[in-house]
């Protein structure tokens, strides 16, 4: 089910657990969908440290605001600093 990420998702955890039922599943895809669609997400390729906690996400949300203030694209801070668009064009409004 590589041409949709939700149910690929969704699947894995049906998968994993025999309790998660089909009926379920739908209810979320459902809400996910309702949510989310039509929205681009960016989807990091590493987890964040939880070492470094709530300051290392708040560094790397103002480095993010900072290099698109500097006149990076907000695309290219993104994935620079591994947050998604749409967290950035949030922070941009506060």
């Amino acid at each position: 089910m590589r041409d949709d990420l939700i149910r690929d998702i969704l699947a894995r955890v049906m998968a994993l657990d025999e309790r998660f039922t089909q009926a379920q599943a739908l209810q979320i895809e459902q809400q996910i969908r309702h949510d989310w669609g039509g929205e681009r997400v960016f989807i990091a390729k590493r987890k964040p440290d939880p070492k470094k906690g709530a300051r290392h996400d708040d560094e790397v949300k103002h480095a993010a605001i900072e290099a698109v203030e500097n006149g990076v694209s907000v695309h290219d801070a993104a994935r620079e600093h591994g947050i998604s668009r749409r967290r950035i064009y949030q922070l941009l409004k506060h």
